[in-house]
């Protein structure tokens, strides 16, 4: 019971650090409007773990 209390415990911990970095994401997007568009982000994902790995 112990552990299963533990387990729960740091899932929601985990949750709520996740949110808050979320949530800071969101305000510094609102604030800026920068973003970085899926037509960049698709590609460079797509080439994870080939000879051709794009740069970030």
């Amino acid at each position: 019971m112990k552990a299963a209390i533990e387990q729960y415990v740091d899932r929601e911990a985990s949750y709520q650090r996740e949110k808050c970095e979320d949530m800071e994401r969101w305000q510094r997007y609102q604030l800026t409007g920068l973003a970085i568009p899926n037509e960049t982000v698709d590609p460079w994902l797509s080439s994870w773990g080939n000879d051709s790995e794009l740069l970030c």
